[in-house]
C-alpha cells in the first residue's frame, strides 16, 4: 500500500501482511466481477489483448476464476472468507461465470520467432537434458492415467517411462535412460504458457463440495469435469477419459484424491502447482520419497521439502534493508 508514493516522500515502503493482502486482493476482484456482472459494455481492448483476443466476455470468466484461486488459497488461514467466496460464485453462475472448457483456458500463446520462441520449445532448440520427475511418472504409472501418453514420451533406451530425481545436482550416467516431455510441450515455438486452467476452477468446486459447502454442484460432478478438462487440454480421447474415470481415477470423495488430480493437471503451471504444494502438502512423496534434498544436496540432509518461499529481490536488500528485515 505504500509503493509507488515516491511524490509522497516514500521510497522505502513497509511490506504489508498476507492477511491484508489477500482480502484486499479478494475485495478489488469482488468490485470488478459486480461492474462487469452489471454489463460489459462495448468497449474494444484491441489486439494488445494476448489472453482472450479482446473477448470481454473471458475476462468477467478469468475475474472469477482469479476468485476462486485467491479463496481457496487461505482456506486454511481464513476458511469464513474463502467459504462466502466461493459459494457466492458457485450459487450465482449466470451472475459469476467461470472459465468452463479448454478453448477458455488463459493462455498466453507466444509468437513462435525469437526472441518470443515458447521458453521450452526454445530451450530444446540447444539441449535435451530434461527429465520429469520420478515422483510425476510414478504417479501416472501407477494410476495408468492416460496423459503418461501425452505429456511424455518414453526412455530411447528401452521405451519405459522413467523420471528423475527433482533437483539432482548430477545428470544422470544415460541421458537415454529417462524419459522426456511430449512434443506439444516441448517442439512448439508457437506453444503457450498457462496462466489458469478451467480445470483448476473445477477442482477447486470439488474441494469446497467435499468440505460440504454449498457451491451449486455436486463433488462428483466438478471432480469428473475437471478431470474431463484436464484430459481435453492434453489430447486425451474420450473413451480413454470415459476409461480412466471408471477406474482408478474413479471419484473417492477424498481431498487427497482432489489434491493429486489437480497436482497434475497444473503440468506446465509450475508456480500454482508449488503453491498446490504449500497449502495442502501434496505430493506427500515430496517428503517422503528421501529425494528432498537428495543425496546431492549441498545444504546437507536436514530438509526434507521443497522452498516455502521466494527470496527478496537483491535491490530491497540493499535499498530497503528495514523493512525487509
Amino acid at each position: 500500500t505504500e509503493a509507488n508514493k515516491v511524490s509522497e516522500g516514500l521510497i522505502q515502503p513497509k511490506y504489508d501482511a498476507q492477511s491484508e493482502i489477500y482480502p484486499a486482493i479478494l475485495a478489488n476482484l469482488k468490485t470488478i466481477a459486480d461492474e462487469m456482472a452489471g454489463g460489459l459494455g462495448s468497449d474494444d481492448i484491441g489486439e494488445g489483448d494476448f489472453l482472450f483476443g479482446g473477448d470481454a466476455s473471458l475476462w468477467q470468466k478469468f475475474c472469477n476464476s482469479l476468485r476462486l484461486r485467491a479463496a481457496m488459497r487461505i482456506v486454511n488461514v481464513a476458511p469464513e472468507l474463502a467459504k462466502s467466496t466461493i459459494e457466492e460464485i458457485g450459487q450465482n453462475a449466470s451472475r459469476y461465470p467461470i472459465l468452463s472448457e479448454s478453448s477458455e483456458n488463459a493462455y498466453l500463446w507466444w509468437q513462435g520467432s525469437k526472441p518470443w520462441n515458447e521458453p521450452w520449445a526454445d530451450d530444446a532448440l540447444s539441449r535435451d537434458d530434461y527429465g520429469p520427475s520420478n515422483i510425476f511418472v510414478a504417479h501416472l504409472t501407477k494410476m495408468e492415467d492416460p496423459r503418461l501418453h501425452t505429456i511424455l514420451v518414453p526412455a530411447n533406451e528401452d521405451g519405459e517411462y522413467r523420471g528423475y530425481e527433482n533437483g539432482a545436482l548430477k545428470a544422470p550416467a544415460n541421458l537415454n535412460s529417462i524419459s522426456r516431455v511430449s512434443d506439444m510441450y516441448r517442439k512448439d515455438l508457437f506453444g503457450f504458457t498457462p496462466f489458469l486452467k478451467a480445470c483448476e476452477n473445477y477442482f477447486i468446486l470439488a474441494e469446497a463440495a467435499v468440505r460440504g459447502w454449498n457451491v451449486g454442484t455436486t463433488a462428483q460432478a466438478a471432480y469428473e469435469k475437471a478431470v474431463r478438462i484436464s484430459m481435453d487440454d492434453n489430447g486425451v480421447d474420450a473413451a480413454d477419459v470415459d476409461t480412466y474415470l471408471a477406474g482408478k481415477g474413479k471419484f473417492a470423495n477424498t481431498l487427497d484424491q482432489i489434491y493429486m488430480e489437480e497436482w497434475v493437471a497444473l503440468f506446465k503451471n509450475n508456480c500454482e502447482a508449488w503453491s498446490l504444494h504449500r497449502r495442502t502438502g501434496f505430493p506427500k512423496e515430496i517428503q517422503t520419497s528421501g529425494e528432498y534434498p537428495g543425496a546431492y544436496c549441498i545444504y546437507g540432509t536436514d530438509r526434507n521439502d521443497v522452498p516455502f518461499r521466494f527470496p527478496y529481490p537483491d535491490n530491497e536488500y540493499n535499498y530497503n534493508t528495514d523493512n525487509v528485515n
